[in-house]
């Protein structure tokens, strides 16, 4: 019996040693699993922030690239001008003559009645020939000399002639509207007067310099934004209409005027000038929306007039006409235009409505907006 019992005590002792065996392997186990597991984290861990810090990089760089464009373009303007400038000296004998030049660039009419509808003097020589436009862009820079003497012209330089059906007028506004016409006609080719063009004059109550660096066109874009910060107001007003006339092109340009409006330090004046450029955009800026919605809250902005052309245009006719292009997506607007609706000018109700019709048609005809 003692026997028995022994055996027996010694094989449950070496059942327990080998349950402990095996406790004690699958806690070894357990423990390089976890080992593994923790060093497994901390390299997702480690890839994790390199790949963050990496994502903050890029997101760095890509909000560099905006300005990196707008100095790529400045200096290709910039290379492009000296490169021109370093050419042999072309032949200045003018091609045509005064004469023939006007009589040539009234046969033409290439500024469009958006743009003619800005000036005091809206002098329509509604003709079109395809053939003397080619013929005048053909000459290049060889025009630019005589375009900018037309552009000079004062008033008290001319002696009127009246309109017949065998002649056009000649005056000095009619003068410069060809130079303008002439400059259209050049477009980019017309690059090197840009400097030229926004240092001149203004002859009369139409800036037409503004609308000739307008015909040039997006040339000339990369040196009308550096000229937005030029000391001289007339150079960055002059700028800021040719940019007006025909839409900024580049991130650079876009990035100016949404700046400029979204800046409560800067003067009203030059805010609502920011306004008139973005406002002929047509909605077509998606990134402009956001500034121009929070600017619709300034009341110092509401009540302004501005002049940056010789038609006044008022901050509510702007900001209208500015929402009712985005339609739709101006809809936080909707609210704000409906409260100034009842206190704002007889001439802009009419302004106000379209946008509000614009932005939300059904929710116009309930406020009883027709």
């Amino acid at each position: 019996m003692a026997a028995a019992a022994l055996i027996v005590g010694l094989t449950v002792y070496l059942l327990v040693q080998r349950r402990l065996a095996e406790h004690e392997e699958a806690v070894r186990l357990a423990t390089v699993q976890q080992q593994q597991m923790t060093l497994a984290r901390d390299e997702a861990l480690a890839t994790a922030r390199a790949s963050q810090q990496q994502v903050e990089a890029l997101r760095r760089d890509l909000s560099e690239l905006p300005r990196l464009q707008g100095e790529i373009a400045r200096l290709r303007n910039r290379i492009g001008l000296a490169l021109r400038q370093d050419e042999p000296a072309p032949n200045t004998e003018p091609i045509l003559s005064g004469a023939e030049l006007r009589a040539a660039l009234s046969k033409i009419d290439l500024v469009p009645n958006d743009v003619m509808g800005m000036r005091c003097q809206q002098i329509h020589l509604m003709r079109s020939d395809t053939n003397l436009v080619a013929t005048l862009r053909a000459q290049g820079t060889h025009l630019l000399p005589q375009l900018l003497e037309l552009l000079g012209t004062e008033d008290k330089d001319v002696t009127e002639i009246p309109h017949t059906e065998e002649t056009f007028s000649d005056n000095g506004p009619v003068r410069r509207l060809l130079a303008v016409k002439g400059f259209y006609a050049l477009g980019s080719n017309a690059a090197p007067a840009v400097p030229t063009l926004l240092k001149m004059g203004q002859q009369g109550p139409d800036d037409d310099a503004a609308y000739a660096l307008a015909g040039v066109g997006p040339a000339a874009e990369p040196l009308l934004v550096e000229a937005l910060s030029n000391p001289d107001e007339a150079v960055r007003r002059r700028a800021m209409v040719a940019l007006a006339c025909f839409g900024p092109r580049t991130s650079a340009g876009i990035d100016a005027l949404t700046r400029c409006l979204g800046d409560p330090q800067e003067t009203t004046d030059w805010r609502l000038a920011a306004l008139f450029a973005l406002e002929r955009t047509h909605g077509m800026l998606e990134q402009a929306l956001p500034v121009l919605l929070e600017a619709f809250r300034d009341s110092k902005l509401l009540g302004m007039t501005n002049r940056i052309v010789f038609k006044p245009s008022s901050a509510v006719e702007l900001f209208s006409s500015s929402f009712e292009h985005y339609g739709p997506r101006a809809r936080a607007a909707f609210p704000g235009l409906l409260e100034i609706l009842p206190k704002v000018k007889d001439n802009e109700i009419w302004f106000v409505q379209k946008a509000l019709k614009a932005i939300d048609a059904q929710a116009a005809a309930e406020a009883g907006i027709k």
